[in-house]
């Protein structure tokens, strides 16, 4: 039997696709028009159909938080993420979590949404604000350890704890001090590639240092270290200072103190000019490293011989980019290590650096989202803005695909592609539909 079709224009087809529409859809709809009340409603019906539609689990959850509903939204959100996770889902429960003021648990959320690719602004939103996060986060814990200073035993410290502080550089030039934070900073990513030890963050380093508001001569002091070291959580307490020798030349010393039995080693002073930057800061790693009884495996001595930069330039700005970072001069910080990254694109760590201030900037005074409110609003729109394109392209696609022409006894419950719960029902054995949301009177 022959199959009849009838050509219907595209505004045609979305017309009849609107009278045929599923709760899924008109909820869309009416949460697009800030109608959530009646959103609601909507994609409770469509889950009493179909229990296992992720989309409309995550949609109903982000009703529920546009009205406030707390509880209800987290519930609803954990429903859709059990179901199928995704990133809209995950950037929601976020915020709900923040609204509930756990920073902790939103920084999992919005972690998790960055590990399901979400697209464009709103990765970069998630990012910063999960760098703030993490910021915040470190600051409370070092608030915590100073108040709790009596109770903190070295004994619990683990015995591969290491951290890398501030170098002192009060008797170098005016224009190579920076080179004292490059110095730390370096040492500390090449001691990061040993499998065997574990870093200590320098975040939580630097926000010690404020809170104790300590010199840099006191962080160099092999007579601090070992408080610093108990509050810091490292068993070893790595440190040195920068000396001038000229215009042209410096020397670095060092010292590795021991938390526990406050012991100091101090490994070889290495000697040599600013163009050979990189010589002396592995020697002095090597040193600490002999210092640490640690045998390398050679893909260990192999990753801490790379060199990150052969241009001067480029490193000079970055140690000023360093300097200006652990200032909180962020926006000076940002214009550092964009021009390093700019005079060396190879240069990996100046834009891992780079984007890292920019996201702390972007949370902070006038930007996004230092408030929790601004915040919601940009990742509210952004996510929405996503959905729609991906929305509107799948159903564009669909048409394309049949050249104009519709089978006449198409169903048009499924033009929308953008509607799984009518053509790909989720229904799963292993679902489990949990929480009182009930909306119905």
């Amino acid at each position: 039997m022959r199959n009849t079709y009838v050509v219907l224009s595209f505004g045609v087809l979305i017309m009849l696709n609107g009278c045929a529409t599923s709760h899924y859809q008109q909820g869309r709809r009416l949460a697009r028009a800030g109608d959530n009340a009646a959103a609601v409603a909507s994609f409770y019906s469509e889950i009493e159909t179909h229990p296992a539609s992720h989309q409309a689990w995550r949609e109903l959850g982000v009703s529920f938080f546009e009205q406030g509903e707390l509880p209800r939204a987290e519930e609803a959100l954990k429903q859709a993420a059990a179901i199928k996770p995704d990133a809209r889902t995950h950037l929601y429960l976020g915020l709900v979590y923040e609204k509930l003021a756990n920073g902790e648990r939103a920084l999992r959320a919005y972690r998790v949404a960055l590990g399901l690719d979400p697209r464009g602004e709103t990765r970069d939103l998630l990012e910063s604000r999960a760098q703030l996060l993490v910021h915040e986060q470190v600051i409370r814990e070092a608030q915590a350890a100073l108040a709790s200073e009596q109770d903190l035993a070295v004994a619990h410290i683990p015995d591969n704890t290491v951290a890398v502080v501030a170098f002192d550089s009060s008797e170098l030039p005016p224009e190579l001090a920076p080179l004292a934070k490059g110095m730390a900073e370096f040492t500390a990513q090449d001691l990061g590639k040993i499998a065997s030890l574990r870093l200590v963050d320098r975040l939580k380093i630097n926000a010690i240092q404020q809170e104790l508001n300590l010199s840099q001569s006191e962080m160099t002091d092999p007579a601090t270290a070992p408080r610093l070291g108990r509050l810091v959580g490292g068993q070893r307490i790595v440190t040195g200072a920068l000396l001038g020798l000229g215009d042209e030349s410096f020397r670095v010393s060092g010292a590795v103190v021991n938390t526990t039995d406050k012991s100091v080693l101090t490994p070889e002073h290495t000697d040599g000019t600013v163009a050979e930057f990189f010589l002396v800061q592995k020697q002095f790693v090597f040193d600490v490293i002999a210092s640490l009884d640690i045998t390398l495996t050679p893909e260990e001595r192999a990753a801490i011989e790379e060199v990150p930069t052969e241009n001067l330039l480029a490193l000079m700005a970055y140690c000023r980019g360093l300097e200006f970072r652990d200032n909180n001069q962020m926006a000076a910080a940002s214009t550092e290590f964009q021009g390093a990254a700019t005079l060396d694109k190879g240069f990996s760590q100046a834009s891992t650096e780079g984007r890292s201030v920019s996201s702390l900037l972007s949370m902070g005074a006038g930007g996004a989202g230092g408030n929790i409110g601004e915040f919601s609003q940009k990742a509210e729109a952004l996510s929405a803005n996503t959905l729609n394109a991906i929305e509107t392209g799948a159903f564009q696609t669909s048409v394309i695909g049949w050249n104009g022409f519709v089978p006449a006894n198409l169903n048009l419950n499924n033009v929308m592609a953008g509607s799984p719960p009518h053509t790909r029902q989720l229904v799963e054995p292993s679902i489990i539909i949990r929480g009182n949301l009930d909306v119905r009177p």
